[in-house]
């Protein structure tokens, strides 16, 4: 490969990182302004404010993101939506195969294989706000959060990548960075979200479609709240048991979707394709 290319190669990878890195940023700086807001402006105690404060940053950081993604492609005269790939999947019959992929993915969970005392929190995602609260976290983060992740992830991170760089890369890249951002201090949480990761990639090559992606990454977290809220654990040995079946169901719906990718499609992104 000559060195220009190679050069070019690593100018798109990474200027790819730069929604996923202001994203980070913003997680940082915006639960210290909601607290300040918050605790000196609305006066509430620091009880309320412990309750709320993961609720609040994620809203108020995709927000924020969201805000500051759409001035940007406004001042370049650019679509959003084209960039992100706001396509509907190209046969309806894909949305039945990646909601049951987004089934699958969920109990594909490689943490089963490690010894238990490397699986860390992995049952400690709901807060304790009671079942209003496990309903208002289910909204919040098994479906406002996984459609913010996917625009950022796959619709702008993967979206510069495509086309540019090899495919596999286009999708192992941005899964890289997803697993590490989820990780937090857990080795085996990351191993979990491998099978998760490289599905929502290959979902959006093949479909050309964020929808699809969206649809996948709605179901999974919905599972898993509702699996930790339900169920203090999973013992090894069902989740062993539920790997096998799992893993054999993603890889068929894969095959699926992937046979029935759009051969010969017109530009994507065009207006006629994301206005529905």
């Amino acid at each position: 490969m000559p060195t220009e290319k190679k050069e070019n190669v690593l100018k798109v990878i990474v200027i790819s990182l730069a929604f996923p890195l202001l994203y980070e940023i913003l997680l940082i700086v915006v639960p210290i302004v909601s607290m300040f807001f918050y605790k000196y402006v609305l006066g509430t105690t620091e009880e309320t404010w412990n309750s709320a404060k993961e609720i609040v940053t994620a809203l108020a950081s995709l927000a924020v993101f969201l805000l500051i993604t759409f001035i940007i492609f406004k001042a370049r005269h650019k679509s959003l939506l084209k960039r992100i790939r706001w396509n509907p999947a190209p046969q309806h019959s894909v949305y039945v195969f990646v909601a049951l992929l987004g089934v699958a993915v969920q109990f594909i969970n490689f943490e089963y294989l490690l010894p238990q005392s490397l699986m860390a929190g992995a049952n400690n995602m709901v807060g304790s706000l009671g079942s209003q609260g496990l309903i208002v976290e289910i909204i919040v983060f098994g479906v406002i959060a996984p459609i913010g992740e996917e625009i950022i992830f796959r619709g702008l991170m993967m979206g510069r990548l495509k086309g540019h760089v090899a495919s596999w890369l286009a999708v192992a890249f941005p899964a890289l960075i997803f697993v590490l951002v989820h990780m937090g201090a857990s080795v085996a949480n990351a191993i979990g979200i491998i099978p998760t990761a490289v599905s929502l990639g290959l979902v959006f090559l093949w479909t050309n479609s964020i929808r699809a992606g969206m649809l996948v990454h709605i179901i999974n977290n919905t599972i898993a709240f509702l699996l930790s809220s339900f169920l203090n654990n999973i013992s090894n040995t069902l989740g062993l048991i539920l790997i096998v079946p799992a893993l054999l169901v993603a890889v068929l719906m894969l095959v699926m979707i992937y046979r029935r990718k759009q051969k010969g499609e017109p530009e994507i992104g065009a207006a006629k394709d994301y206005s529905a």
